[in-house]
């Protein structure tokens, strides 16, 4: 079944930049999405930056206010976060506690419509934030397999590439897939 009336919003927190890693960059690159997705809510959304100061979107209660706005209404709407335990944890409470209000505050008028997705390492404080939330626990046996595809696919190009023998080729898948798994493959 495909979701015709449905868009999906999604941020990646990147360990070596610091600057994806707060709460105020992740609802900026969320917005620039919702308001890609929805152009007509441009000028309304721009007059409300104006008025609430400046030409950039800098502060945080303006971003938070931006954000309800843009998802008002509409079809279905997905967020998805990824890596938010790469955020301190005082940006990943603040990012956690607005946006799980407004989901379930938009859930109350439409119910369905708006879900959230965190992706993220067993983090206590993130888990203590989602305690209302589903949780699916992924380890690595659980791609295992495709890991070693992939990897023996790669192990070959390289091979070939460099004229590496066999058994070379075979150091590097192993190593590879040992260090996919933390070190216990």
């Amino acid at each position: 079944m495909q979701l015709t009336d449905s868009s999906t919003i999604y941020f990646y927190c990147q360990y070596d930049n610091p600057e994806t890693c707060t709460s105020i960059s992740i609802l900026k690159g969320l917005l620039y999405q919702a308001i890609d997705q929805r152009p007509d809510l441009i000028p309304y959304l721009n007059e409300q930056r104006r008025l609430g100061g400046g030409p950039t979107l800098e502060l945080e209660k303006l971003a938070r206010r931006l954000m309800e706005i843009v998802c008002q209404g509409g079809s279905r709407k997905y967020i998805i976060i990824d890596g938010l335990d790469e955020c301190t944890s005082d940006n990943r409470f603040r990012i956690l506690n607005f946006l799980m209000n407004l989901i379930q505050d938009l859930d109350v008028k439409e119910p369905g419509k708006k879900r959230l997705l965190i992706v993220s390492q067993n983090e206590s404080d993130i888990k203590k934030a989602l305690l209302s939330a589903q949780e699916l626990e992924l380890k690595w046996e659980h791609n295992r397999n495709d890991i070693e595809q992939f990897v023996a696919r790669w192990a070959r190009n390289i091979g070939d590439k460099f004229e590496l023998n066999e058994e070379q080729e075979d150091y590097i898948r192993s190593i590879t897939c040992r260090r996919a798994a933390g070190g216990t493959w």
